[in-house]
């Protein structure tokens, strides 16, 4: 699964660091994870819990990013 980052928000569009060079097509859907408490096991940090915030859909892609837009 592709991982990215959202690299910038213009209106109601996002842009985020993926692009056809990773092999991202429109109408490809991608969560946004906010992230929450650690996992913890005595005293170490584990991971962390994650929230579905947006699922962006791709609009519009370029060779190192793409366009999205978001609903909640």
């Amino acid at each position: 699964p592709l991982r990215g980052r959202v690299a910038a928000v213009d209106g109601g569009r996002v842009a985020i660091n993926l692009g056809k060079r990773h092999g991202v097509k429109p109408g490809q859907a991608f969560n946004v994870l906010a992230r929450g408490e650690p996992i913890e096991l005595n005293g170490r940090v584990l991971g962390y819990k994650e929230t579905r915030i947006a699922r962006l859909t791709v609009t519009e892609v370029e060779d190192m990013l793409a366009w999205a837009s978001a609903a909640e």
